[in-house]
């Protein structure tokens, strides 16, 4: 066996062990986008039943949602909001020195 049949073997034994490399990474990158798109597709599902559950809870109690601070303040039609029972009349008195 000549120098160059030992060269052109050993090459081609590279070659190969570079190709089944190649070939387990690819089949364990497959592997891993079908796990990543079957979480997805659950997280998705998921979401879905905590919106709709939201959506049911909603229904039965509309306000369960906002804060005290909401809650707690109306809407004069000004655009301006103030704490119940007292208007923004009522406000500006206060505030201003008599």
């Amino acid at each position: 066996m000549g120098y160059s049949t030992v060269v052109a073997t050993e090459v081609d034994a590279t070659a190969r062990a570079a190709l089944a490399e190649s070939e387990a990474k690819a089949a364990e990158a497959e592997r891993l986008a079908l796990a990543a798109e079957r979480q997805k597709a659950e997280a998705a599902k998921q979401r879905s039943e905590v919106d709709d559950q939201f959506r049911k809870a909603d229904e039965v109690d509309p306000h369960h949602g906002r804060t005290q601070a909401e809650d707690d303040t109306t809407t004069d039609g000004s655009g301006q909001t103030s704490p119940q029972g007292i208007s923004n009349t009522d406000e500006r008195d206060h505030e201003t020195p008599r």
